[in-house]
């Protein structure tokens, strides 16, 4: 291969920074490659975000791909059987290359923030329980994160016992229903794949256990399938506990807005947007695709010359108490002014508008991590 040409997301943080050295780099609007795919004719690779749909389509106007950098958690904005369809046809693979457990501190800071938030009576940590729905990279960092602060926790996530042969033992799922607060980091997976699927698990039957049970507060940070769209919608409209703190949505970025309008807690998929997840993201798919093209390696350190743009946040003190830091994490993680302000430019935009607006509040999201100090790892 010559010199590679690689496409880069001009909102990906660092992106073109990142890239820069290993080819030459082209940046592109995601909205304008939705509109004319052809921008990616010449593309080796493809650096994007997960408002990105990597389908049959796309891949057909990038006949040179041969890796796909997304700096994101997820893969669901990948579709693998049209990456291995275009393989196929080609005779080359196409590399995909993400960046699991990157913003997980991020997603746990956002949980913690809703918590504090919805439920501000609780003033003794110990007498909160919480469920977490999957105990991956942002489970476990929820539960180190409800450790400190003396709060107790169980975790469901049965594919995570049948992987590690036991050494992780999950809680039955009927524990979830009596905790307080359930959360949810599950990837989206589907009937075909796993015994486990996710996408629509959270149905009018496991709305009806929530409603039946002593959960008061259902946090979803995951992905917004894993929720399916008609009993969210059944539960919205029943007016029964819990109460919903919602941070990815079933149609980005054009949810229902009658659902944005809903919720307890609306905020455009920005749990994971923190500067440090951001930044370790780009490096690691930045990595990767260095190795792919068999380049020298080069440095790209942990921070960005002359350090982040903005001062670290609230630092958690060592014995702390909800009283204590509930202040200082919802300055931190303002759920409430992010809630209003895309409600407000989002649920009266016209169809045109809303992904624009979802994407402006999205952006508006991004900070730097609480500072917790040494954690202790989850068991």
């Amino acid at each position: 291969m010559n010199r590679p040409r690689i496409r880069v997301d001009h909102h990906i943080p660092w992106g073109i920074e990142g890239f820069d050295g290993l080819g030459d780099v082209v940046p592109y609007d995601a909205a304008d490659l939705r509109k004319d795919p052809s921008i990616l004719a010449d593309a080796d690779v493809l650096a994007c975000r997960s408002v990105t749909r990597v389908d049959a389509s796309l891949l057909a106007a990038a006949p040179r791909l041969v890796a796909v950098a997304t700096p994101v958690v997820g893969l669901d904005h990948v579709i693998c059987e049209d990456i291995r369809a275009a393989q196929r046809q080609r005779g080359h693979p196409i590399q995909v290359f993400n960046a699991p457990g990157s913003t997980a501190a991020g997603v746990a800071d956002w949980v913690v923030a809703a918590i504090l938030h919805a439920l501000p009576e609780v003033t003794d940590p110990h007498r909160l329980k919480v469920g977490i729905w999957g105990f991956g990279n942002c489970g476990r960092a929820l539960a180190a994160r409800l450790a400190r602060l003396g709060m107790r926790f169980v975790a469901y996530d049965p594919p995570q016992e049948t992987r590690t042969a036991g050494a992780f033992q999950s809680a039955a799922l009927e524990d979830l229903w009596q905790c307080d607060v359930v959360s949810l980091h599950v990837p989206l997976t589907e009937a075909r794949d796993t015994r486990w699927p996710t996408r629509g698990m959270i149905d009018r039957g496991v709305f009806r256990a929530l409603a039946s049970g002593d959960v008061r507060l259902l946090c979803n940070s995951a992905r917004g399938p894993v929720v399916e769209g008609a009993a969210l919608q059944a539960h919205l409209a029943s007016g029964l506990a819990p109460a919903l703190a919602v941070d990815v949505w079933e149609g980005e970025p054009t949810p229902d807005p009658s659902v944005v309008a809903a919720t307890r807690i609306a905020t455009a998929h920005v749990a994971g947007s923190v500067l440090e997840g951001r930044r370790k993201a780009v490096a690691k798919v930045r990595e990767d695709v260095r190795r792919l093209l068999h380049l020298p390696r080069t440095p790209f350190p942990a921070q960005p010359a002359g350090g982040f743009d903005r001062p670290p946040p609230f630092a958690v003190p060592p014995h702390p108490r909800p009283d204590d830091i509930r202040g200082g994490i919802l300055a931190a993680v303002p759920l409430d002014e992010w809630t209003r302000t895309f409600r407000a430019a989002y649920v009266r935009a016209p169809l045109a508008e809303r992904a624009e607006a979802f994407e402006a509040a999205r952006r508006a999201g991004l900070r730097r991590e609480i500072r917790w100090g040494r954690l202790r790892p989850a068991d």
